[in-house]
């Protein structure tokens, strides 16, 4: 279960702005399973430094992967890198490139170290990073993986807001932050 008022960083490096292209709330193309309900993508061209949005322990890396594209045979086949929070909870970011993991489970991380480098490996008609906090419950005999709402914060003091489809999100964290706005248009479509 997420600790109450947890926030996460935007998962990219200080003074980076990216349109957030599905969210929920927004048309869905690809996040209709409880893995990916609450999952947003942020379109981002390929090999931008992806960076953890909260501290915790790496529990999962995977960087072989080399192709992407939108062959049902893809679906699992992203680069990825899992860390487990303090309260259970999981950050997943995938599509990360090929040879883009640069952590290694059981390594600690602080929000806004370096993890990676976002790609378009895996079920993917584009470079952008897909972001998801998960929690694992026991169904039945085997084990579930559900998203969980949550929110990104921005600035010091933080300013926190739910993301949301069209958002251009600034990564800005050395100074007072200002929530993202929504920004209709072309930019802002779907990334998966």
């Amino acid at each position: 279960r997420q600790s109450a008022g947890a926030i996460y960083r935007l998962p990219y490096a200080n003074g980076l702005a990216f349109h957030i292209g599905q969210a929920p709330g927004g048309p869905l193309s690809t996040h209709r399973t409880p893995d990916s309900e609450f999952a947003v993508d942020i379109g981002m061209p390929e090999r931008t430094p992806v960076v953890a949005a909260r501290d915790g322990i790496v529990v999962y890396t995977e960087a072989s992967e080399s192709y992407g594209g939108r062959h049902p045979d893809l679906m699992s086949r992203a680069n990825a890198v899992r860390i487990q929070h303090s309260d259970g909870t999981i950050a997943l970011y995938a599509h990360l490139a090929h040879g883009g993991v640069n952590v290694f489970p059981g390594q600690r991380v602080k929000a806004g170290m370096q993890i990676g480098l976002s790609g378009s490996t895996g079920y993917s008609s584009g470079p952008h990073l897909h972001f998801a906090v998960q929690t694992v419950l026991r169904a039945g005999d085997g084990l579930t993986t559900y998203s969980l709402p949550f929110n990104f914060y921005v600035g010091r003091p933080p300013a926190v807001f739910a993301p949301r489809f069209g958002m251009f999100a600034a990564a800005q964290y050395a100074s007072p932050g200002r929530v993202p706005i929504t920004v209709p248009g072309p930019k802002a479509r779907s990334a998966k």
